[in-house]
């Protein structure tokens, strides 16, 4: 059975991000990191990562709290 990298980065990201002062990239708005956490969370639960899906939801209220 081959391994899934796409599955390690992404699990490798949302790893340092619970871990870690997690920088975005400059040119993303609030908005862009929103979205991508939401399109991270929906892609966790399709894949049943639930034990990640506490991060993203960490990091959306983050988002939230500097609007």
């Amino acid at each position: 059975m081959s391994e899934n990298y796409i599955d390690k980065i992404i699990l490798s990201t949302l790893e340092s991000m619970s871990k870690c002062n997690w920088k975005w990239p400059d040119h993303w708005d609030e908005e862009v990191c929103y979205n991508f956490l939401s399109e991270c969370l929906d892609w966790l639960e399709h894949n049943e990562y639930y034990e990640y899906c506490d991060v993203i939801k960490n990091e959306k209220e983050k988002i939230k709290k500097k609007r």
